[in-house]
Protein backbone atom coordinates (compact mmCIF):
# COMPACT_ATOMS: atom_id res chain seq x y z
CA UNK A 1 0.00 0.00 0.00
CA UNK A 2 1.37 3.42 -0.88
CA UNK A 3 2.10 6.08 1.73
CA UNK A 4 -0.65 8.30 0.30
CA UNK A 5 -3.23 5.52 0.63
CA UNK A 6 -2.17 4.91 4.25
CA UNK A 7 -2.42 8.64 5.06
CA UNK A 8 -5.87 8.89 3.44
CA UNK A 9 -7.07 5.81 5.32
CA UNK A 10 -5.73 7.18 8.63
CA UNK A 11 -7.40 10.55 8.01
CA UNK A 12 -10.71 8.87 7.17
CA UNK A 13 -10.58 6.74 10.33
CA UNK A 14 -9.78 9.84 12.41
CA UNK A 15 -12.74 11.77 10.98
CA UNK A 16 -15.11 8.83 11.44
CA UNK A 17 -13.95 8.31 15.02
CA UNK A 18 -14.76 11.94 15.88
CA UNK A 19 -18.10 12.10 14.09
CA UNK A 20 -21.27 12.18 16.21
CA UNK A 21 -22.42 8.92 14.64
CA UNK A 22 -19.40 7.06 15.94
CA UNK A 23 -21.06 5.71 19.06
CA UNK A 24 -19.49 3.02 21.18
CA UNK A 25 -21.93 0.13 21.32
CA UNK A 26 -20.86 -0.46 24.95
CA UNK A 27 -21.62 3.14 25.99
CA UNK A 28 -23.93 3.46 28.97
CA UNK A 29 -26.93 5.70 28.20
CA UNK A 30 -27.18 8.94 30.13
CA UNK A 31 -29.56 9.12 33.06
CA UNK A 32 -32.39 11.66 32.85
CA UNK A 33 -30.43 13.99 35.17
CA UNK A 34 -27.23 13.64 33.10
CA UNK A 35 -29.20 14.33 29.90
CA UNK A 36 -30.62 17.49 31.50
CA UNK A 37 -27.06 18.48 32.45
CA UNK A 38 -25.91 17.81 28.90
CA UNK A 39 -28.69 20.04 27.56
CA UNK A 40 -27.55 22.80 29.93
CA UNK A 41 -23.88 22.30 28.95
CA UNK A 42 -24.73 22.56 25.24
CA UNK A 43 -27.19 25.44 25.70
CA UNK A 44 -30.18 23.54 24.36
CA UNK A 45 -32.08 23.65 27.64
CA UNK A 46 -34.67 26.13 26.32
CA UNK A 47 -37.81 25.79 28.40
CA UNK A 48 -40.79 28.08 28.82
CA UNK A 49 -39.53 29.25 32.23
CA UNK A 50 -36.00 29.95 30.89
CA UNK A 51 -34.52 29.97 34.40
CA UNK A 52 -30.81 30.00 33.57
CA UNK A 53 -29.25 33.42 33.11
CA UNK A 54 -25.70 34.72 33.43
CA UNK A 55 -23.65 37.88 33.63
CA UNK A 56 -20.30 38.22 31.89
CA UNK A 57 -17.91 40.83 30.56
CA UNK A 58 -16.74 44.23 31.70
CA UNK A 59 -19.05 45.98 32.11
CA UNK A 60 -21.17 43.03 33.17
CA UNK A 61 -23.98 42.22 30.74
CA UNK A 62 -26.91 39.92 31.47
CA UNK A 63 -27.39 37.04 29.03
CA UNK A 64 -29.42 33.86 28.94
CA UNK A 65 -27.82 30.50 29.61
CA UNK A 66 -28.17 29.36 26.00
CA UNK A 67 -26.01 32.30 24.84
CA UNK A 68 -23.31 31.49 27.37
CA UNK A 69 -23.40 27.70 27.14
CA UNK A 70 -20.38 25.87 28.55
CA UNK A 71 -19.64 24.20 25.20
CA UNK A 72 -18.86 27.56 23.59
CA UNK A 73 -15.61 27.93 25.54
CA UNK A 74 -14.95 24.52 27.08
CA UNK A 75 -15.73 22.45 23.96
CA UNK A 76 -17.72 19.27 23.40
CA UNK A 77 -15.23 17.25 25.46
CA UNK A 78 -14.68 19.82 28.23
CA UNK A 79 -11.00 20.27 27.38
CA UNK A 80 -11.29 23.96 26.51
CA UNK A 81 -11.26 25.74 23.19
CA UNK A 82 -8.63 28.52 23.20
CA UNK A 83 -9.79 31.74 21.59
CA UNK A 84 -7.64 34.86 21.15
CA UNK A 85 -5.74 35.23 24.45
CA UNK A 86 -8.21 33.19 26.56
CA UNK A 87 -7.53 29.52 27.27
CA UNK A 88 -10.52 28.03 29.07
CA UNK A 89 -9.73 25.35 31.61
CA UNK A 90 -10.43 21.67 31.22
CA UNK A 91 -13.66 20.97 33.10
CA UNK A 92 -14.24 17.24 32.88
CA UNK A 93 -14.67 15.73 36.34
CA UNK A 94 -11.22 14.14 36.47
CA UNK A 95 -9.55 17.50 35.78
CA UNK A 96 -11.77 19.37 38.27
CA UNK A 97 -10.92 16.91 41.04
CA UNK A 98 -7.18 17.69 40.86
CA UNK A 99 -5.28 20.69 42.27
CA UNK A 100 -4.30 23.00 39.44
CA UNK A 101 -1.46 25.38 38.70
CA UNK A 102 -2.22 27.86 35.92
CA UNK A 103 0.28 29.39 33.51
CA UNK A 104 -0.33 32.74 35.23
CA UNK A 105 1.25 31.28 38.38
CA UNK A 106 -2.08 31.15 40.22
CA UNK A 107 -2.91 27.80 41.78
CA UNK A 108 -5.84 26.31 43.63
CA UNK A 109 -6.83 23.06 45.30
CA UNK A 110 -9.21 20.58 43.70
CA UNK A 111 -12.86 21.49 43.29
CA UNK A 112 -15.58 19.89 45.36
CA UNK A 113 -19.22 19.98 44.29
CA UNK A 114 -19.82 22.90 46.67
CA UNK A 115 -16.80 24.82 45.35
CA UNK A 116 -17.88 24.17 41.77
CA UNK A 117 -21.31 25.65 42.54
CA UNK A 118 -19.52 28.73 43.93
CA UNK A 119 -17.32 29.00 40.82
CA UNK A 120 -20.26 28.70 38.43
CA UNK A 121 -22.54 31.09 40.32
CA UNK A 122 -20.09 33.56 41.87
CA UNK A 123 -16.95 33.26 39.74
CA UNK A 124 -14.62 32.27 42.59
CA UNK A 125 -12.14 29.36 42.40
CA UNK A 126 -11.35 26.94 45.29
CA UNK A 127 -8.55 29.22 46.57
CA UNK A 128 -10.86 32.25 46.68
CA UNK A 129 -9.49 33.88 43.51
CA UNK A 130 -11.90 35.61 41.15
CA UNK A 131 -12.24 33.85 37.79
CA UNK A 132 -11.59 35.68 34.53
CA UNK A 133 -14.17 38.32 33.58
CA UNK A 134 -15.23 36.30 30.51
CA UNK A 135 -16.29 33.35 32.68
CA UNK A 136 -20.06 33.88 33.10
CA UNK A 137 -21.58 33.94 36.58
CA UNK A 138 -24.75 31.86 36.26
CA UNK A 139 -28.07 32.25 38.03
CA UNK A 140 -29.07 28.59 38.07
CA UNK A 141 -31.41 26.52 40.23
CA UNK A 142 -29.94 23.89 42.52
CA UNK A 143 -31.76 21.20 40.52
CA UNK A 144 -30.18 22.41 37.26
CA UNK A 145 -26.76 22.75 38.91
CA UNK A 146 -27.00 19.17 40.19
CA UNK A 147 -27.87 18.05 36.65
CA UNK A 148 -24.88 19.95 35.23
CA UNK A 149 -22.55 18.42 37.83
CA UNK A 150 -23.97 14.98 37.02
CA UNK A 151 -23.12 15.53 33.35
CA UNK A 152 -19.63 16.91 34.09
CA UNK A 153 -18.90 13.61 35.83
CA UNK A 154 -19.33 11.79 32.48
CA UNK A 155 -18.12 14.58 30.17
CA UNK A 156 -15.52 13.16 27.83
CA UNK A 157 -16.89 9.63 28.34
CA UNK A 158 -20.29 10.38 26.78
CA UNK A 159 -20.19 9.04 23.23
CA UNK A 160 -23.73 9.98 22.26
CA UNK A 161 -24.40 12.79 19.80
CA UNK A 162 -24.33 16.33 21.13
CA UNK A 163 -27.70 18.10 21.20
CA UNK A 164 -26.59 20.26 18.27
CA UNK A 165 -25.87 17.09 16.28
CA UNK A 166 -29.35 15.66 16.84
CA UNK A 167 -31.52 18.76 16.51
CA UNK A 168 -32.05 21.01 13.51
CA UNK A 169 -30.26 24.37 13.63
CA UNK A 170 -33.63 26.12 13.82
CA UNK A 171 -34.84 24.16 16.84
CA UNK A 172 -33.75 26.91 19.18
CA UNK A 173 -34.76 29.75 16.87
CA UNK A 174 -37.35 31.12 19.30
CA UNK A 175 -34.95 30.87 22.23
CA UNK A 176 -32.16 32.60 20.25
CA UNK A 177 -34.54 35.36 19.16
CA UNK A 178 -35.62 35.84 22.79
CA UNK A 179 -31.94 35.76 23.90
CA UNK A 180 -30.91 38.43 21.40
CA UNK A 181 -33.40 40.84 22.97
CA UNK A 182 -31.61 40.47 26.31
CA UNK A 183 -28.08 41.04 25.02
CA UNK A 184 -28.10 44.74 25.75
CA UNK A 185 -29.47 44.47 29.29
CA UNK A 186 -26.89 46.12 31.55
CA UNK A 187 -25.97 45.08 35.06
CA UNK A 188 -24.23 47.50 37.46
CA UNK A 189 -20.55 47.79 36.57
CA UNK A 190 -18.06 45.83 38.63
CA UNK A 191 -14.35 45.49 38.03
CA UNK A 192 -13.36 41.85 38.54
CA UNK A 193 -9.69 40.84 38.74
CA UNK A 194 -8.55 39.04 35.61
CA UNK A 195 -7.56 35.42 36.16
CA UNK A 196 -8.07 32.20 34.15
CA UNK A 197 -11.35 30.33 33.86
CA UNK A 198 -12.10 27.50 36.28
Amino acid sequence: MSRLAILIAAAAISVLAQSPGAIDSQAKPLSQQQQRGKDIYFGTEARPDDTITAVAGNPLTELTGSLTACVGCHGKDGKGTPEAVISPSEINWEALMKPREHSSGRSHPAYTERLLVRAVSMGIDPAGNELHVVMPRFQITREDMNALISYLKVLGQDTGPSPSDRTPATANGAARKRDSKRRGAKVPRQTPTASPHL
